[in-house]
This record gives C-alpha cells, sequence and structure tokens, in this order.
C-alpha cells in the first residue's frame, strides 16, 4: 500500500507528442515538495515545455533519503526509479533542503547527481550556503519557470556528459 503522503506522479510528456513515453526512456526527477500548488505549476511547467521527464513527488527528508535508499516502497525500482536530478524545498518537514544535499555528497552513490535547491527568496546568506552544502545552484521560487527548467536541461546535459 501507498504511503498516504506520498505524491506520485509519473507523467510523460513528450515533444508535441499524444503518445506517453515508455518509462525506460524517461528521465526521473526527484522533488521534495510538500506544497500542493508548487507541485502543480511545476507540473504544468514541464508539460508546457514538452519534455520526456517524470517528476516523483516526496514530502520529507526521510521519504527523500528512504525514496533514494530504495527503502520499503521504494524498492520497486520499476514504480520508483532512481533520478537524474534532485528539486528540493529548502524548507521541507524534517529537515532542510541543505541537510540533504550534505547527505547526497557524503554518499558515494549520489555524490555526482545534481540538485538544484529552491526557496521563497534567495538570499546571498543562502546561496553560499547551498553552495557549501553541494547543491549544484539554488533558485528562488518564481512563476516564471523559465530559468528553473533551464537550469534542469543544463544540469542533465551536463550530467549525461560527464556519464559518456
Amino acid at each position: 500500500m501507498q504511503n498516504p503522503t506520498t505524491r506520485e506522479t509519473t507523467r510523460p510528456w513528450r515533444n508535441g507528442s499524444s503518445e506517453f513515453a515508455s518509462q525506460t526512456y524517461m528521465k526521473t526527477i526527484l522533488y521534495l515538495e510538500d506544497d500542493e500548488h508548487d507541485i502543480f505549476f511545476l507540473e504544468r511547467a514541464l508539460a508546457n515545455q514538452g519534455t520526456d521527464l517524470s517528476i516523483r513527488n516526496v514530502h520529507s527528508l526521510s521519504e527523500a533519503t528512504a525514496y533514494l535508499e530504495g527503502d520499503g516502497q521504494y524498492a520497486d525500482r520499476k514504480r520508483f526509479p532512481l533520478p537524474c536530478l534532485i528539486l528540493s524545498d529548502l524548507s521541507i518537514p524534517g529537515g532542510s533542503g541543505f541537510q540533504l544535499a550534505r547527505w547526497l555528497r557524503e554518499d558515494p552513490r549520489f555524490r555526482e547527481l545534481p540538485i538544484i535547491l529552491l526557496s521563497g527568496s534567495a538570499r546571498e546568506q543562502q546561496l553560499e550556503k547551498a553552495e557549501i552544502s553541494g547543491a549544484n545552484c539554488c533558485l528562488e521560487k518564481s512563476s516564471d519557470f523559465s530559468e528553473l527548467l533551464a537550469r534542469i536541461n543544463d544540469l542533465l546535459h551536463a550530467h549525461k556528459e560527464m556519464d559518456h
């Protein structure tokens, strides 16, 4: 049975195609966010861009680590594939985006995974703390998703280049 606090969102978006892409070709983003409005608007922005990304949403630090480690319900990697990018709010139940970034950078399995942190107001102090924690970038939340989508694309492209 699925944990009631875990939102399973798999939306295979394809460039102008009404056909759903096979999960094997999907890139998965793990989105750590507890605000349903923010989740909805990111999903909509990705759908409008026409990408082949799948969003998996978790609501807390403990859910994120369980997902990444494949614990409990997340052991089924067909339903819960390892992500190619982490997107996390700074303020999350059970911790912070900074804590998640540090945990990821300390674990050899996830050390190279791109991380984007999102903040209600990206002040200089937060940007510095994000860099120290190991995040690739920290962006201010906005209703204009163009910068976030550009960063996601850049990081995924750079991560793909590192794998080859």
